[in-house]
């Protein structure tokens, strides 16, 4: 009995870091950014982009550049990249939006630490642990604004 419980939990043990393996080095098997942690918001791009002007008027400092809300496209073309600030934390928070027919997507892609430049990939370079509490703080701080 003792040995059929081992294997089971061995066995469960090598499918959760196989699983965690897969995940931060693969990533997703489509699309260019393969680990942005994506929201649906049933609200078109214009709302979004207003929402946004809102809450920079209202809280400047959550944005990186705090005097103009700056939406750029990003390399592909295909979304519109926004940087906030974690002011706590000194790093700026990469986000993409995007509208398709009837929604927009908001994808919470990097952090950025703003002394050293170094570069964390969301759903890469984080435990599942972290990824929870780091969305959390964007939905808190960010996305119920949008």
């Amino acid at each position: 009995m003792f040995k059929k419980i081992s294997v089971i939990a061995l066995s469960l043990i090598l499918i959760i870091i196989g699983y965690e393996l897969i995940r931060r080095n693969v990533g997703g098997f489509g699309g260019a950014y393969p680990f942005a942690e994506t929201w649906t918001v049933n609200k078109s791009e214009k709302e979004i982009e207003y929402n946004l002007n809102k809450l920079h008027k209202k809280n400047p400092e959550a944005f990186l550049d705090a005097n103009n809300l700056i939406l750029q496209v990003d390399r592909t073309g295909y979304w519109k990249k926004i940087d906030f600030f974690y002011a706590d934390r000194n790093e700026i928070v990469q986000v993409l939006i995007r509208e398709f027919d009837n929604y927009t997507s908001i994808s919470l892609v990097s952090f950025v630490n703003k002394s050293s430049g170094e570069t964390r990939l969301m759903n890469k370079d984080f435990t599942w642990f972290e990824n929870r509490k780091e969305k959390e703080i964007f939905e808190s701080r960010i996305l119920k604004y949008l």
